[in-house]
């Protein structure tokens, strides 16, 4: 998948390449008050601009021009299609005959616990006597 800024690039005479930033990080203000990080390299014009999550501050919003925040949600997972033919029975092939030995085994002991609860209530329930 190709971002789109790739794609207009071209179209207007120009190019766009995707690089880290050689520290590895946005950067920080030394002592002698230069940049090192991505800002300092945006200063000194080897790079034109830094697409990265960053928190502005007035030092940072000082050295360079900070955009708005943006939020792009267009990602997208690209995926072969399946060519599996669908099933009338299909939510049965995923699982094992045990599972569904087990799962009924367990629905049969659910059902007779079920009775048994309610036979023992009338067993045990005192009665009232007739005199």
């Amino acid at each position: 998948m190709v971002p789109s800024q790739a794609m207009e690039a071209p179209l207007a005479g120009g190019s766009i390449i995707y690089k880290p930033a050689a520290s590895g990080y946005i950067g920080g203000l030394l002592p002698n008050n230069t940049w090192d990080g991505a800002i300092g390299e945006v200063i000194r014009h080897e790079f034109d601009m830094i697409a990265s999550p960053l928190l502005p501050n007035y030092e940072r919003n000082m050295a360079v021009d900070l955009s708005e925040f943006l939020w792009d949600a267009s990602h997208a997972t690209i995926q072969r299609k399946a060519q599996v033919q669908p099933d009338i029975a299909g939510f049965i092939k995923p699982f094992s005959a045990t599972t569904w030995l087990s799962v009924l085994a367990t629905f049969v002991a659910f059902v007779i616990c079920f009775i048994l609860t309610f036979k023992m209530r009338e067993i045990l329930s005192p009665r009232p006597s007739s005199k």
